[in-house]
């Protein structure tokens, strides 16, 4: 309702910024010895205060609690103060009730705690540091908090509050208050580990955002929890969020020794009172202001405790209470342990020691103290707006951590490189690290810029971590696309005992690795000395017009050639082999990418999967062959696929087998000649091609030959094709024809490093008539062999 009569009460009083204290005298009055205590340099200018009872105006508050005493409204022209100041309220409420204040605003009605340091006989005395309505969390009217800004239509001005008392019978605090925060749906996923930017954990930052986030943001945006997670397997790919958190526990003057301003101000309120923090009654006092909290608002509450002697402050959020007290107990949410509930027993109305730590990584020690923060009190609402929009930006903590960023690389060369995109190569691995020049702490003299790279592959698994290796972390690559998620911390530096603290968190980002082909091949495959020979390169996407492709034939000056010239014609030298190197290089010579290739090696691929599709080793064929395939169905990777040079431009593609051993890279590659002990083989084509003298029903099998459509080896189809021998076949009707006894044939298909085809056997057989007189069928018979392989050369 509108307000009604105004009884002004104390009209602008001014106070400086050495503070101190005011006090309503007005006899009859229900404010009279309303008091203000502001310390010095709470607030940097002068201050006018005014003080009114706002007779008429009564807040919609739930059956269970109701208002005691009047509204009061305060304006005192400011936003938030640099510490707590304290308002003394009058209250005339009996021992058997609990009292709490409230700060209203009257545009949306919407009201939240103020936290209460003590209770007398006369008086409750409370702890904030602002007096604006638009500092509080109002509900969301679409996805825009309701914020501090420019005073429009039904928002009252900068510095203008309504606080009203709320009381119940202690008995009506027998039974179950709930709120509607869980853990797991309203928390942040991420622990509190701590970053560079506050190295003590960030539980004031992520309780307080998550709180605002249940409050204002999750009709609009979702539950919170996971909400900016990649991954729910890691924590910390979810940089924004930390790194939100973390400038917001600076923000709230939660870090480090300033984690204690908010006891040092309340012992010394409490003193002038001549009563002691954590005191004869304290705790009760504090359970009451939680029970009325959630009573009246259906909201979740900010807490912080503390250990014996008010040290080591940490922050955790209530949600729910159990009946039963000044017996019972509180159910908490923990960034310690996000996703999971925790609870705090209550006996006598008094806190039983419980265990907590100060943030996830240190030890587990007893909390005994409570103080019930409420919600925007003591925390700086007004700039939480523009760090939810950095959030949505992907920016959060830009301006506030220092600067650091990812190098990667490529082996090939000694250059490092800032990531800014997807990173191309054609090597096997990559090398990253993370530069950090204003970090707090170094490497180590040597490398006073450098910090911690930890890599984390795309399903959240840890793939390697540079925190001990002297280069840098060594990245292995699939071909492809690969994708990881990288963690940047800081060195911890030292504790005041001079022991080593753990790293330090920085950023997380996502990366792309594109491993291409970069390889070198050769046409013809086997020349004559002085032949012209082809080399060229293909590339699968690395460097730019500017780079140049250098080669180095045998012991030939290099040759350079532009970007878009992929090969090089020279003639063969004189040598059964030598080296043949290219290298992709940029203007300022640094190496992009290199292949070799040396003249007289060919590929081999070994076997890793051999399947007998059409059963035909189940007839027990008694004959090499047969003996051969068996032992690769056994054991696949006894086989291997291998281009054997006979010399004179003769070429052998050969099915090779150990009877006894597996290929690996140490015995795979012997040069053609006598086989390996142990080893039999088949011939799977010839170049040049062989053409045999067969009947016309086997026109098409009569050549031994082999071929591939790419002398790229990671590309493109191989295929072949061999006649095991020739035999005579009769005809029906009479006559004969000749033919092959068997072909073998294969194909396969060539992706990177490996090859998906099929081995097969064609076999002809004879039939008989009615008059038992054989002749040959027509139509072969081809058993399947599906296979995969991978190149070891």
């Amino acid at each position: 309702p509108p307000p009604g009569p105004i009884d002004i009460v104390l009209n602008q009083v001014p106070l400086g910024p050495q503070g101190g204290d005011l006090k309503v005298v007005k006899a009859g009055s229900p404010l009279n010895g309303l008091t203000i205590s502001v310390p010095s340099g709470a607030f940097s200018g002068t201050t006018i205060w005014t003080v009114s009872e706002m007779k008429d105006v009564r807040p919609t508050l739930p059956s269970s609690v109701r208002q005691v005493g009047a509204t009061i409204q305060i304006q005192n022209g400011q936003r938030y103060a640099q510490e707590p100041f304290f308002l003394a309220i009058p209250i005339q409420v009996r021992a058997d009730s609990a009292v709490a204040a409230f700060m209203r605003d009257p545009a949306t009605g919407t009201f939240e705690l103020i936290p209460t340091i003590a209770r007398t006989d006369t008086s409750l005395v409370v702890m904030t540091q602002h007096l604006s309505a638009d500092m509080l969390v109002i509900p969301e009217t679409g996805a825009a908090l309701h914020m501090s800004g420019p005073a429009s239509a039904g928002v009252p001005p900068t510095g203008e509050i309504q606080i009203f008392l709320v009381g119940t019978p202690l008995d009506g605090f027998d039974t179950r208050i709930v709120t509607s925060f869980r853990p797991g749906v309203d928390d942040w996923e991420f622990s509190n580990y701590g970053t560079e930017l506050t190295p003590a954990g960030y539980c004031s930052g992520s309780t307080f955002t998550a709180l605002v986030h249940h409050y204002n943001r999750k009709g609009s945006k979702g539950a919170l929890y996971g909400l900016y997670d990649r991954l729910s397997s890691i924590e910390p790919d979810n940089p924004d969020g930390i790194r939100m958190a973390s400038v917001m526990q600076r923000e709230s003057n939660w870090s480090g020794t300033a984690d204690q301003v908010v006891v040092l101000k309340a012992q010394q309120r409490l003193a002038t009172l001549g009563q002691a923090l954590g005191g004869p009654g304290w705790m009760q006092v504090q359970l009451q202001s939680l029970q009325l909290a959630i009573l009246a608002t259906s909201k979740a509450q900010l807490l912080g405790i503390y250990r014996p002697g008010w040290v080591e402050g940490h922050s955790i959020i209530a949600f729910e209470i159990e009946p039963g007290f000044p017996n019972g107990r509180v159910h908490v949410a923990d960034p310690n342990e996000p996703g999971l509930g925790r609870t705090i027993q209550v006996f006598n109305n008094a806190l039983q020691p419980f265990e907590f730590s100060r943030n996830s990584l240190a030890p587990s020690a007893t909390y005994t103290n409570l103080i019930v923060m409420g919600a925007t009190s003591l925390v700086p609402l007004h700039r939480i707006n523009a760090r939810f929009v950095e959030l949505e930006a992907e920016t959060a903590g830009d301006a506030e951590f220092p600067e650091a960023w990812l190098e990667a690389r490529d082996p090939v060369d000694t250059a490092w490189h800032k990531i800014t995109g997807t990173v191309k190569t054609a090597s096997d691995h990559v090398i990253l690290r993370t530069m950090c020049p204003r970090c707090a702490w170094a490497r180590s003299q040597a490398e006073p810029e450098r910090a911690i790279t930890r890599v984390y592959d795309d399903q959240g698994l840890p793939v390697v971590s540079d925190l001990s290796a002297a280069d840098g972390a060594n990245v292995p690559l699939e071909d492809g696309v690969n994708d990881f998620g990288v963690e940047q911390q800081s060195f911890g530096g030292v504790d005041q005992l001079n022991q080593p603290e753990p790293p330090k968190y920085l950023d997380f980002s996502w990366i792309t690795l594109d491993r291409v082909p970069f390889e070198l091949t050769m046409s013809p495959q086997f020349p004559a000395a002085g032949e012209d020979v082809t080399f060229t390169v293909e590339n699968g996407g690395i460097g730019n017009a500017t780079s140049r492709y250098r080669w180095t034939v045998a012991n030939d000056p290099p040759v350079i050639t532009a970007f878009g010239t992929r090969t090089l014609t020279v003639p063969a030298p004189n040598a059964s082999s030598y080296l043949v190197t290219v290298e992709l290089i940029d203007p300022a010579d640094i190496k992009l990418a290199k292949a070799e290739l040396r003249t007289g090696d060919q590929p081999f691929w070994r076997i890793t999967s051999f399947i007998d599709q059409d059963e035909l080793l189940d007839l027990n064929i008694e004959s090499d062959l047969g003996t051969l395939l068996l032992r690769i169905l056994a054991a696949p990777q006894s086989g291997l696929i291998a281009i054997d040079d006979e010399g004179g431009g003769k070429s052998v593609l050969r099915l090779r087998v150990l009877q006894n051993g597996l290929w690996s890279l140490s015995n795979c590659c012997p040069p053609p000649g006598p086989l390996l002990p142990g080893e039999v083989q088949t011939t799977l084509g010839t170049v040049p091609e062989q053409v045999h003298t067969v009947g016309g029903v086997f026109l098409g099998w009569n050549v031994d030959r082999w071929a591939q459509t790419s002398l790229g080896l990671g590309t493109g189809t191989l295929t072949g094709q061999y006649i095991e021998s020739l035999t005579t076949y009769p005809l029906e009707g009479g006559g004969t024809v000749i033919g092959p006894t068997g072909v073998l044939r294969i194909t396969g298909n060539r992706t990177g490093t490996t090859m998906t085809g099929v081995i097969s056997i064609t076999g002809w057989f004879t039939t008989t008539n009615a008059n038992n007189e054989s002749y040959l069928d027509p139509d072969p018979a081809t058993f399947s062999f599906p296979f995969t392989a991978v190149r070891l050369r």
